[in-house]
């Protein structure tokens, strides 16, 4: 099955899975589900053509979205 999109919506579905890696990397503590949901996140963006890139630090995670 296929689903198409417009897309501007295409860009704010992929602002809205940035937004949640965010959120998610704001309180990030390593566990199983948290990888879980980063790894769906990064599928689905990239099934738009796009990548998010995370980035580790001290203070949790970053997000970068690229073409």
């Amino acid at each position: 099955m296929k689903i198409e999109f417009e897309e501007a919506d295409k860009e704010y579905i992929l602002n809205d899975l940035a937004a949640r890696l965010r959120e998610i990397g704001s309180n990030y503590s390593n566990s199983l589900q948290e990888g879980l949901e980063i790894r769906a996140l990064k599928v689905a963006a990239h099934q738009f053509g796009h990548d998010l890139e995370t980035l580790g630090g001290n203070k949790g995670l970053s997000a970068n979205k690229y073409n």
